[in-house]
């Protein structure tokens, strides 16, 4: 995090690293942070995920903790990786639990259209079908918070980040 702030903040990177030891202010820096990031031309290819975390984690107002915005953004972070299996959607015959869960919350966000389409032309089940499985699939595999916060996370991630 300290290169993202010398890099953000060129002129008070010392004072921002002084005041990162005081937890009551830390999440305020996290939040500037997060705000600089959104205002700079594009994501610093540096540290990628690290601001990924922060935007997540000062973002979103809605979410119980912060483990539960480091679990969504694991989440995120897995359906960008996801390079062997080149299809993050849900398949309810394949996937089960948290696998299942998080594919959904990840199709839902960045591929509903797509996923609006296959249900009209291919007689794929609806968007809402797959939203209320990964409600339930995060509810039963020890997820509840991101599952009660399905919905938010979903326009979340959109808003941000598609």
């Amino acid at each position: 995090m300290k290169d993202l702030i010398r890099r953000l903040f060129k002129e008070q990177t010392e004072a921002a690293e002084i005041l990162l030891v005081d937890k009551d202010t830390c999440s305020q820096i996290e939040l500037e942070i997060a705000k600089a990031i959104l205002n700079e031309d594009g994501i610093i290819v540096e540290e990628p995920f690290s601001q990924l975390r922060i935007i997540i984690s000062s973002m979103s107002s809605f979410a119980s903790s912060k483990d539960e915005c480091n679990d969504v953004t694991d989440i995120i972070i897995w359906g960008l990786k996801n390079e062997d299996d080149k299809n993050v959607f849900p398949m309810i015959t394949e996937h089960q639990g948290y696998e299942l869960a998080k594919r959904c919350l990840i199709s839902l966000s960045f591929f509903e259209k797509h996923m609006v389409y296959k249900w009209e032309k291919h007689a794929a089940p609806s968007p809402d079908f797959y939203r209320k499985i990964g409600i339930s699939s995060f509810k039963t595999s020890g997820h509840s918070d991101i599952g009660y916060h399905f919905d938010n996370w979903s326009l979340f991630i959109k808003e941000f980040f598609v």
